[in-house]
């Protein structure tokens, strides 16, 4: 016996070693990207707006931004401008690198989330392989060192997750209720997770199905969803008060999607309503119609373009469902920068490859894939690939991230179908913002990165099964994925 709890011991001690490894190697990672990069600054105008609000709070005016002509800040939640504040105001100097150094801590600790997860729900090595899966995924990790709202986006959501998975695991309520807490507390950054409860709500209904006392869990379900939504409506009350009493108008968080969807009407080129994926078209359009320079994002600009989407819904009903249906395979299969872009081979090549795929037509994987297929065929892409490999390299790394995991996800769910119940618990997380964004927006790949957790731990499942297949040879009692209940 005595043994066997050394062992046990020993077992348990280099368990820990492989997870503390993922969480320095997810740090080494993300702190490489920003040496990189030190300067980075995606969505300048936004950061701009970000950067501003955090120096006044600094100095003291409150939310607000502008020099010397003051105005309150609604357009975005304070959550990064007031971390980004902290920084100036702990170290100095406004000197943005010491906020994106611990949006990089913080975002490695989301290793230990991801073997708490997967151990949970399947076994101790799926928990492991998830945890060293994201300390490399590369879109996360990049995400995680900018400085904008949407950086912590996926670690906040794994939080959620986690939470969730417990309060169904333990049937304890104080989970749920720390569940819709982090996503109330999430909106304060990015309010995407607004309705994230919701969802979880619908995703342990799914998980009760098989059980007798039907009733009583419907009642159960609707009980727990309730006080984890009504606890993140309570987080952020606050901010909907002030933003009510800033602008006269329901603001929750920060304005409505309607300018937003407009846009998006314009992701994939030429539509019936004129559209333009552009802010700044956007804007004068709004000013042409509405006859006077209307404040960009203010509740009259979307109350404006919420008549023009309702509008061009109700008459063209068959394309804008084409279009939500256009939306779908580049939701599942999300083409994100990876940050390895500063690299000087690079950088010098990856442009060319960007001219050479897109030279006719507009940005997007199916323009590309039609590219590639023409050049396979006349020759050029075969030289393309001779000439410029560091450029080739990049792009297949991209495309690799965007089209292995899901397809391995897939994978996943064949041969861990008799736990079907828990892969329903992580596919809460992908399918909630590919369907958020079908109906709104998939051009800006940042806000759907957080779905790309569901994906590493179905893809941590998929390379244990290779693992076990593997081991199987030559090792008899290997952990099962299949077997956790």
């Amino acid at each position: 016996m005595g043994f066997k709890k050394c062992g046990a011991l020993l077992s348990r001690n280099k368990i820990d070693k492989y997870l503390i490894s993922s969480v320095i190697l997810a740090l080494i990672v993300r702190l490489g990207l920003i040496w990189s990069q030190p300067n980075l600054t995606p969505y300048a105008g936004m950061f701009a707006s970000l950067d501003n609000a955090a120096r006044n709070l600094v100095e003291g005016h409150g939310y607000v931004i502008g020099n010397e002509h003051l105005a309150a800040f609604y357009q975005l939640p304070p959550g990064t401008s007031t971390m980004l504040a902290g920084t100036y105001w702990l170290f100095g100097k406004y000197n943005f690198i010491y906020f994106r150094i611990i949006e990089a801590i913080i975002d490695s600790f989301g290793c230990l989330f991801m073997f708490f997860i997967g151990k949970e729900l399947f076994s101790r090595r799926v928990g492991l392989i998830s945890a060293f899966l994201y300390a490399v995924w590369l879109p996360i990790a990049y995400l995680s060192t900018w400085p904008l709202h949407d950086a912590l986006m996926p670690f906040i959501t794994l939080v959620c997750l986690y939470f969730f998975v417990l309060g169904v695991k333990r049937n304890a309520i104080k989970f749920y209720i720390l569940s819709g807490l982090l996503a109330g507390i999430g909106c304060y950054f990015q309010p995407t997770l607004l309705l994230l409860p919701l969802f979880f709500g619908l995703a342990l209904f799914i998980y009760n199905l098989h059980k007798y006392n039907f009733k009583q869990q419907a009642v159960n379900v609707v009980k727990v969803t309730a006080v984890s939504m009504l606890t993140l409506v309570l987080v952020i009350t606050p901010w909907v008060v002030r933003n009510y009493h800033v602008t006269g108008a329901l603001v929750v968080m920060r304005p409505g999607p309607w300018s937003t969807m407009w846009e998006g009407f314009g992701e994939f080129g030429n539509n019936p309503v004129g559209a333009q994926l552009s802010d700044e078209a956007t804007y004068e359009l709004a000013v042409k119609e509405s006859g006077y320079n209307i404040e960009y994002l203010s509740p009259a600009y979307q109350a404006f373009f919420k008549a023009k989407v309702l509008n061009a819904i109700k008459e063209h009903p068959g394309w804008y469902a084409g279009l939500v249906a256009k939306r779908i395979p580049r939701a599942i299969f999300n083409f994100s920068e990876l940050g390895l872009y500063s690299l000087p081979l690079i950088r010098v090549e990856y442009p060319v490859w960007m001219n050479y795929l897109y030279d006719t037509g507009p940005v997007g994987y199916n323009w590309a894939i039609k590219k590639m297929l023409q050049g396979i065929s006349d020759g050029t892409f075969w030289v393309m690939f001779k000439t410029y490999p560091f450029g080739a390299f990049y792009l297949v790394l991209v495309w690799v991230f965007a089209i292995v995991p899901p397809l391995l996800s897939i994978f996943a769910f064949w041969i861990a179908r008799r736990n079907w119940r828990s892969l329903i618990l992580v596919a809460t997380v992908p399918l909630y913002f590919i369907l958020f964004h079908m109906f709104i927006f998939v051009a800006s790949y940042k806000s759907i990165v957080p779905a790309s957790l569901g994906y590493i731990i179905f893809n941590a499942i998929t390379l244990e099964y290779f693992y076990g297949r593997i081991k199987g040879r030559t090792t008899v009692g290997s952990e099962s994925t299949t077997s956790a209940s």
